[in-house]
């Protein structure tokens, strides 16, 4: 039962994006600029996604942290009339922090994002995964839903979206089978996040262990 309500949700979200793109998946420490630039090569056509950027890093000079991040690729997108192909990922739990940067990232970037995505699938690295932005976001959806409608409200132009896990636990010692309860609340949280200005959910499907780092 759960597997097959979980596929019913992800098919949904396919179905709201062109399930005929390919996409490069967001890889910390890997897919940054050069990577990037790299895949772009072999495969000019197809959706790149950032690392998930982290919005307290790129504070408090946004504008210079993401040139560094964003800027050769946007220089480049000038003089290509190709369509837009960067997902900008971005990790945070400030509302006041989230709005700014994304006010930054569309008004320097709008040749290059074609996409903005919230990171709610990944234990933070930093930390371990004690933190309170990622994967831990999911136990917490209205502050999700705020995150996202501050996104939205950013941007007028710019589709947003989240990457989230069909369930997240603490610890090892917490991790059991997933059932009917473990579905609703998942179909609960992706229903908030709609609803809050979300254009898909990227369902990554197996639960976080917020005590395991990604990497």
């Amino acid at each position: 039962m759960m597997l097959c309500a979980v596929a019913a949700v992800a098919a949904t979200s396919l179905a709201a994006s062109n399930s005929r793109d390919f996409h490069i998946a967001p890889m910390q420490c890997y897919t940054n600029q050069p990577f990037r630039k790299l895949s772009g090569m072999l495969s000019p056509s197809s959706i790149k996604w950032s690392e998930m950027e982290k919005v307290d890093d790129l504070m408090p000079n946004t504008e210079e942290a993401l040139e560094k991040r964003l800027g050769g690729e946007e220089q480049e997108r000038d003089n290509n009339a190709e369509e837009k192909n960067l997902v900008l990922q971005l990790g945070s739990n400030d509302v006041t922090k989230l709005d700014a940067c994304v006010r930054v990232a569309t008004r320097n970037f709008p040749n290059l994002i074609r996409e903005l995505n919230l990171n709610c699938g990944c234990p933070a690295i930093d930390t371990g995964g004690a933190s309170s932005y990622g994967a831990s976001l999911m136990k917490d959806a209205p502050l999700t839903a705020r995150l996202v409608e501050s996104m939205a409200v950013a941007t007028d132009n710019i589709d947003i979206s989240v990457k989230c896990r069909i369930g997240v636990f603490d610890g090892e010692e917490d991790v059991r089978s997933l059932g009917e309860n473990d579905y609703q609340y998942l179909s609960n949280y992706i229903s908030t996040i709609h609803d809050a200005g979300a254009k898909h959910v990227i369902l990554h499907a197996r639960p976080a262990i917020l005590s395991l780092s990604p990497v």
